[in-house]
């Protein structure tokens, strides 16, 4: 198990009395008090994200994340930051996953977290539904030690091109039994009237193109393609034939933040590892025997649950 990541950054701050509606990023001035961490918020909150910035208020702590994870490429590879601001100062943050230590998490100022995730295995597990925790030191108040939960995703987005082409944003993992990670990252595209469709991901066509009747269609790439549209801005095109003639949409692939979490209480007690759910482990038992995809019975994380409970 690899060594879980701490970077420490330290300052000296005025803690000040009352709270404010915006922090600064510089670490001038906390804006909770001792008292109010005692007080302040529920325990724990999980929530679903904004359009653009979330917070969260929790024991005393207020959180804000930025939706939108950062990519960027370095050659065939791709890297994902995540970003969140505190209302008060830190001395120190930690990511890691269940069981095991996880990205690297920094603290940018007193105030600001970023958090890297590695492309491959790092990335992957994210994106298909692994939660990432972050643990968080305050240098003061009553209550020192935070929790973050970071679920993260990924959609498309920024679209451009022909208008007979509808291609919904969410992406959404799913148990493919075939591969080494047996996840596929599924999504739907429309195009009323048309005969065909193809799409491609980073240049790469789609491991399966499914036609699901009336012009919609079922799309699955495993990982290794995917990965290859993350950081490139419309890396995804969607192009379907109608009457004889070609039709083609565009998009960019975001990984996003779903769901954040902030708790006192400690992120592996308020939020256990998933057990196979019975409605779930119904519906895998149910499949043919030859059944590869398990995507109707679940997301990839409450498939994989179940199976490796078999």
């Amino acid at each position: 198990m690899r060594l879980l990541s701490i970077v420490a950054l330290s300052s000296v701050v005025g803690l000040l009395a009352g709270c404010a509606a915006e922090v600064p990023e510089n670490g001038e001035g906390d804006v909770e008090s001792s008292e109010e961490a005692v007080t302040a918020g529920p325990p724990t909150v999980l929530e679903s994200t904004d359009a653009k910035e979330t917070r969260l208020r929790a024991g005393g702590l207020s959180v804000w994340v930025e939706t939108v994870a950062k990519t960027k490429r370095v050659g065939s590879d791709a890297f994902v930051t995540v970003r969140f601001r505190t209302s008060r100062s830190l001395e120190s943050a930690m990511s890691w996953v269940p069981e095991d230590g996880f990205g690297d998490a920094r603290l940018v100022s007193p105030r600001v977290v970023e958090v890297d995730l590695r492309n491959g295995h790092e990335v992957n597990s994210i994106l298909s539904g692994m939660p990432l925790f972050v643990h968080l030191r305050a240098q003061t108040g009553a209550v020192k030690d935070y929790d973050v939960r970071l679920d993260l995703g990924a959609r498309l987005s920024r679209f451009s091109g022909s208008s007979r082409v509808y291609v919904d944003a969410p992406i959404t993992p799913v148990y493919y039994a075939d591969g080494p990670t047996k996840v596929r990252y599924r999504g739907i595209v429309r195009s009323p009237g048309s005969t065909a469709m193809g799409t491609k991901v980073g240049g790469q066509h789609a491991n399966l193109l499914f036609p699901l009747g009336g012009g919609k269609f079922r799309f699955d790439y495993d990982y290794t393609r995917f990965s290859g549209g993350l950081g490139v801005e419309g890396a995804a095109s969607f192009t379907a034939t109608h009457q004889g003639n070609p039709y083609t949409k565009t998009s960019s692939i975001d990984v996003v933040v779903t769901r954040a979490g902030l708790t006192k209480e400690g992120a592996e007690q308020v939020w256990p590892t998933l057990v196979c759910a019975a409605a779930v482990k119904a519906c895998i038992e149910a499949q043919p025997a030859s059944t590869k995809d398990f995507g109707p019975c679940g997301s990839y994380r409450e498939v994989q649950r179940c199976m490796i409970e078999e």
